[in-house]
């Protein structure tokens, strides 16, 4: 029987789990991240009272343009970006408790942070989702790093499809097609927004957006 074939938006450092699931279950596993990033030098600074990470790269972004003042509490999307935050040495005082619905999370960090002030790090991609339902005395939107798209084709269809982001997506569609056979597995809600874009349904929508929560799911499939 021929093994089947996954593709996932990252790049293999960062998913070296789903690498041994795949090499036990006699899955081909394909892991390419189609975005790149760079530094956005900026004079501002956090000027409020927290400041929100939405991903990993945000923070390190955040950490390589500014100095973190420790009065300055840090709130992050989910349990993922909070443990590596947390692995640099830094404390996380709210994450978020569904990385994948980012509409959840935002009322959720209204209601910690209870009209303190916060400023948002963000890429030139970023949809913006998370200060949709955020009120607050003062909102601050730091633009630290540019997203960059790459293209590349692949000559193969896959089985399934896990893509990571918003911008993955696009920079996927700008080469490649997508057959009807093929099943689709969306990082969270704003991924599933952006396939609909493409006409293209996500069979599966991940909650918490991690690793941990792919391999479960796919020991289901």
């Amino acid at each position: 029987m021929q093994n089947k074939s996954i593709f996932i938006s990252k790049n293999p450092s960062e998913t070296a789990l789903l690498q041994n699931f795949c090499n036990e279950n006699n899955f081909d596993l394909i892991c390419k991240s189609f975005i790149s990033f760079s530094t956005i030098k900026t004079g501002l600074k956090v000027e409020t009272e927290a400041v929100f990470i939405g991903s990993k790269n945000a923070f390190d972004y955040y950490l390589f343009n500014q100095r973190h003042d420790s009065k300055v509490q840090i709130a992050c999307i989910g349990d993922s970006t909070a443990s590596y935050i947390e692995s640099k040495g830094y404390k996380v005082s709210f994450a978020g408790k569904s990385a994948g619905n980012p509409e959840k999370v935002s009322m959720e960090l209204n209601e910690w942070l209870n009209n303190r002030s916060i400023c948002f790090i963000k890429s030139t991609e970023s949809k913006g989702t998370i200060e949709k339902f955020v009120h607050s005395k003062k909102i601050q939107k730091l633009v630290l790093y540019e997203t960059k798209f790459e293209s590349f084709t692949f000559e193969n269809e896959f089985d399934i499809i896990v893509f990571t982001s918003p911008s993955n997506v696009n920079s996927y569609m700008l080469s490649n097609i997508i057959s009807t056979k093929t099943k689709i597995i969306a990082w969270g809600k704003t991924t599933k927004k952006e396939l609909k874009k493409y006409d293209l349904t996500a069979q599966i929508v991940l909650k918490e957006s991690s690793i941990n929560e792919l391999l479960e799911t796919l020991k289901q499939l």
